[in-house]
């Protein structure tokens, strides 16, 4: 059954990714960025409608109330598809630090390049996080926040929080901006690179925005919310 479920919701999400991404295609020709990520955000619920309605994966999320009203920084721990996707709808306008091989996907990266990230290539560090300083903080200065996964690849969910990169502490500090912490566990789920879907609840979490500081005080507090947060998940579910 949970095969067949999961079928059912990839044929789903798939075919709706396509629609979808011709539509954000030719809507751009005239849109702006904000209502690109408006409309965007009907098919991440409507993906997420369905995970509830095929697949019995329910969504919990506390300290939605610690979102700002201005520009800042999201930051994430990273298992999986789930919140590379959902978290572009808390925070519009926003801009996600993402590995430039996947605008070359067919449809899904052209509609993601409208939604103007930053492209980063992981074999090269240095150039990358010059490039995340600088794109950036033209970002933040526009408006526009910023979404960053610092464990740089997906964390298997049993293994809990791997170990940061500090370049959101580089940009926050250089625009004096709000860090905003999200934990879940969605890799619980939908399980990284395995097809069937897990049913369950997603429990998320935001956390209060955190000031940059000088020294490694910053960033010691965001990696220690974050364990501490996805340990209190684990021993709760």
């Amino acid at each position: 059954m949970l095969y067949i479920r999961s079928l059912l919701f990839y044929i789903i999400f798939f075919s709706s990714l396509i629609i979808f991404s011709l539509y954000i295609l030719i809507i751009s020709i005239w849109s702006n960025l904000p209502t690109l990520q408006r409309q965007s955000s009907i098919w991440i619920h409507f993906i997420n409608k369905s995970l509830e309605k095929i697949c019995n994966i329910t969504l919990e999320i506390s300290g939605i109330e610690n979102l700002p009203n201005k520009p800042c920084i999201i930051v994430a721990n990273h298992q999986g598809v789930w919140e590379s996707l959902f978290i572009q709808t808390l925070v519009i306008p926003s801009a996600s630090i993402i590995k430039e091989e996947l605008l070359y996907i067919p449809f899904f990266g052209w509609g993601l390049a409208k939604m103007q990230p930053i492209t980063i290539n992981r074999a090269n560090k240095f150039s990358s996080l010059k490039k995340v300083i600088k794109k950036g903080s033209e970002k933040l200065n526009h408006g526009v926040s910023i979404i960053i996964f610092p464990e740089g690849t997906r964390s298997d969910p049993i293994k809990g929080i791997n170990k940061f990169n500090n370049s959101y502490i580089k940009l926050a500090n250089e625009n004096n901006c709000q860090i905003v912490p999200i934990c879940h566990n969605s890799g619980n789920f939908w399980v990284n690179k395995k097809f069937i879907k897990q049913p369950g609840l997603i429990k998320m979490v935001i956390g209060g925005p955190i000031l940059p500081e000088p020294g490694p005080e910053t960033a010691f507090k965001v990696h220690t919310w974050m364990k501490e947060t996805y340990q209190s998940m684990k021993l709760n579910v």
